[in-house]
């Protein structure tokens, strides 16, 4: 996810569906050199979806929020990578 994430603009959001994220990713990790994936690589989009909620957290301190919702058709993964907030600037007490 993250590797997916660091190709994306900061302030862009991707949305598919876990089946279509599913295969996304799969593919970005075998490569063109079809190397076999990991055990426990998931399986199904239901499989990938219960995943990214147990690593929402960690994928959020990294800078990427993971979020789901539907539509009239289908269910949704939307990631985005939020714009960078400005440096805090600590006022002057007196």
């Amino acid at each position: 996810m993250l590797k997916y994430a660091a190709g994306l603009d900061t302030g862009a959001e991707q949305r598919m569906t876990s089946a279509e994220w599913l295969h996304c990713l799969t593919g970005l990790y075998s490569g063109e050199e079809c190397r076999p994936l990991p055990k426990g690589w998931p399986t199904t989009g239901k499989v990938l979806s219960d995943r990214l909620k147990r690593l929402q957290p960690t994928l959020g301190a990294r800078g990427v929020l993971i979020d789901w919702g539907r539509t009239r058709t289908a269910r949704y993964i939307e990631m985005a990578r939020p714009p960078a907030a400005p440096p805090h600037e600590q006022e002057p007490a007196f």
